[in-house]
């Protein structure tokens, strides 16, 4: 689907679906092959997750929809895939919504870069958490 770009961007949703869906669910690890074939298993689904986050990146401008519901989502899981979506292009995003007046914009851009931890501060993220409460109003 990443070869056809743009063209392929009608199935972003279902593709995104697919991703989302929950393969693995660990139970009984009380022996190291179950300990073995756990981490295999979350392996095969994080990098089925990164493909289909690659494969989105790749569909375009006609992708939007799909990945701006998935920033707009108060699902953890959903709005992560997003921002591996797109990737530093979820910044400007953030940045903007943490700029607005309304406090639930703002929540949503904190969460956002949240979801980018591995390259934002942890000191960054606690003081805009700290400077951006919203009023009990």
């Amino acid at each position: 689907m990443t070869a056809i770009g743009g063209a392929a961007a009608s199935s972003a949703a279902q593709l995104i679906q697919w991703a989302l869906t929950v393969r693995v669910i660990p139970t009984n690890l009380d022996n190291v092959k179950d300990d073995e074939l756990f981490v295999d298993l979350i392996s095969l689904d994080v990098l089925e997750r990164m493909r289909v986050a690659g494969a989105v990146a790749r569909f375009g401008p006609a992708a939007a929809p799909a990945i701006v519901a998935l920033l707009k989502s108060p699902n953890d899981e959903k709005r992560k895939l997003g921002v591996a979506i797109l990737s530093e292009n979820a910044l400007p995003i953030a940045a903007d919504l943490l700029k607005s007046p309304n406090c639930k914009d703002r929540k949503r851009g904190i969460a956002i870069l949240a979801d980018m931890w591995p390259v934002v501060a942890k000191e960054h993220l606690a003081a805009l958490r700290t400077a951006f409460v919203c009023d009990a109003n």
